[in-house]
């Protein structure tokens, strides 16, 4: 295999299509730095245990379609414009790309009685490698699924489908390409604790007004590049995808007040996130020094006391922890970092956001229809986010902006 094509290699596991292309099973563990939202990206990567609404959200576990279902009819999210990577041959236009559609439906807006959730997404990637590789390419079309119901407990499954390509110039212009498909699996549970623990529900600060606790966890599951191999010319010389085990919990604490009859704003929100990630690749080396590459089973080196209760490392695992901050549904500010043994050195994340939902609901203030249905209905949201880790990587932003319709129901 020719330096080009390795190079090329290296590349691919930076882009966020399927954690894909590796020659060896510790670089899958890399490319998990590099996902497509940057919601996640300030919160250092995390995304299995979450419940934002973040169009990119089922790329970390498919079962999120599920939970934000609940709320949101319409989320379209992509970058204003593209992220410039660097390259190892000092390419100067290799560009990343990404943009994702979520479409959900709340039947229990329509049918008391019938809490059942279903939700749609789809999501491209796609990196250009420029001139300096004579305009090849990968990229990567996914297509997700999540259901999801209430019984005391929010219960979300999904699955999500992915299609990643990868094309390239050889020797005398011929044009070589690699195809294949991968599943994600997951499951999320929300449990509204403060709801389930019999203490008051709301202080009344004023007749008929209440501020009101609230505190949620979530736990999270999620299979990620259940797939087989690719080549490009030799069957023989196929690599794996980096299938990975990730389980995490997410804590979601805030406060809200009733701003006037029906309308209610989220005065502070926290969302505190511990995730570990689980690299299946591995290889068994045998005494000739012949390897072969194989898959572990699920959660075969996760230790969910040690690792995830305690936040115990090992070479084995990675460690993603993430904080986001929101003051009245406007000002939005993020924080993450991810930890491993494995890595070249540990990272660090932030970022910072703002939307329009709180600004709107105070303005409902103002009495105008027009303004109540935009604010009811409507939401927009910018978030920018930057990695601070080794090399020339150190200070990369990437940008997002997503557009969200919900309450779709109410209107038929």
């Amino acid at each position: 295999m020719s330096i080009r094509i390795c190079l090329i290699f290296i590349l691919s596991l930076l882009s966020s299509c399927i954690y894909s292309q590796i020659t060896h099973p510790d670089a899958g563990m890399i490319s998990s730095q590099f996902s497509p939202s940057p919601i996640s990206n300030a919160m250092g990567s995390i995304g299995t245990s979450s419940p934002i609404n973040d169009a990119f959200g089922f790329y970390y576990n498919p079962a999120r379609l599920g939970y934000s279902s609940k709320e949101s009819n319409f989320s379209f999210q992509l970058s204003p414009k593209k992220l410039a990577w660097p390259s190892p041959v000092n390419g100067p236009d290799v560009t990343f790309e990404s943009r994702a559609f979520n479409a959900g439906w709340n039947f229990d807006k329509l049918i008391k009685g019938f809490p059942f959730r279903v939700g749609l997404g789809y999501m491209k990637s796609r990196f250009d490698y420029g001139e300096s590789f004579g305009n090849d390419e990968d990229y990567c079309n996914s297509y997700s699924l999540g259901i999801g119901f209430d019984y005391y407990v929010s219960v979300n499954f999904g699955i999500t489908y992915k299609k990643a390509t990868e094309k390239f110039r050889g020797l005398g212009g011929k044009t070589y390409k690699a195809s294949l498909g991968a599943a994600d699996y997951g499951l999320l549970l929300v449990a509204p604790i403060w709801k389930l623990s019999g203490l008051p529900q709301g202080i009344e600060y004023s007749k008929g007004l209440y501020l009101s606790p609230k505190l949620n966890l979530s736990l999270g599951y999620a299979r990620r590049n259940q797939g087989g191999e690719f080549y490009f010319i030799n069957p023989a010389q196929s690599d794996p995808i980096a299938r990975t085990d990730n389980l995490g919990y997410t804590l979601s604490a805030g406060i809200e007040m009733d701003i006037s009859s029906g309308n209610t704003l989220s005065l502070l929100t926290m969302d505190w996130s511990t995730e570990i990630e689980d690299l299946l690749v591995y290889y068994e080396i045998y005494q000739d020094y012949d390897y072969k590459l194989k898959y572990k089973g699920m959660l075969k080196d996760i230790n969910i006391w040690k690792n995830l209760i305690c936040g115990e490392l090992n070479k084995k695992i990675i460690r993603h922890r993430g904080l986001k901050l929101e003051i009245g549904e406007m000002l939005q500010f993020y924080s993450g970092s991810v930890a491993g043994d494995s890595y070249y050195s540990d990272f660090e994340s932030k970022g910072v956001g703002f939307r329009t939902k709180g600004l709107l609901k105070l303005l409902k203030l103002c009495d105008s229809r027009t303004i109540d249905f935009i604010a009811d209905h409507f939401d927009l949201q910018y978030v920018s986010s930057r990695f601070l880790i080794f090399s020339d990587y150190n200070g990369k932003e990437i940008e997002s902006l997503q557009f969200s319709i919900s309450g779709i129901e109410k209107l038929f």
